[in-house]
């Protein structure tokens, strides 16, 4: 029986840039969904989105509680994570918010290079 190794552990600092990112992709999915659809579109879709990004997870993530609703291969995740962050910066630049959709890309760019140690774990981890 083989072990898999822990997952490195993200610095708090990051783990808080990573929360304002998440919370900015949600702000920036929404705000990107009222200039082109319903309202009821808009409403779903940070539930949607923030459904997504809590559900999938991969077990014994350190950034996240460790648990996993609906477990997932690391790389997986790691396409959700890059999906919805990347997703909202492009979508602030595709409805006219160029300077936020680019700032929320760098961001993130910030935070995958402070995360490779966990990036990397993730793209080690084939089964859920």
């Amino acid at each position: 029986m083989t072990t898999t190794p822990p997952c490195p552990e993200v610095p708090f600092w990051n783990l808080t840039l990573r929360f304002g990112l998440e919370i900015a992709a949600l702000v920036g999915l929404t705000v990107a969904a009222a200039g082109r659809f319903s309202l009821a579109l808009v409403i779903a879709t940070p539930i949607v989105v923030g459904t997504i990004w809590g559900l999938y997870n991969v077990p014994g993530d350190s950034s996240r509680s460790g648990n996993a609703a609906m477990p997932v291969p690391g790389v997986v995740r790691l396409m959700i994570e890059l999906a919805i962050l990347f997703g909202a910066a492009w979508a602030l630049v595709a409805t006219g918010r160029p300077m936020w959709g680019l700032l929320l890309a760098g961001l993130v760019l910030v935070h995958l290079a402070f995360s490779m140690p966990r990036v990397l774990w993730l793209l080690g981890r084939r089964s859920a």
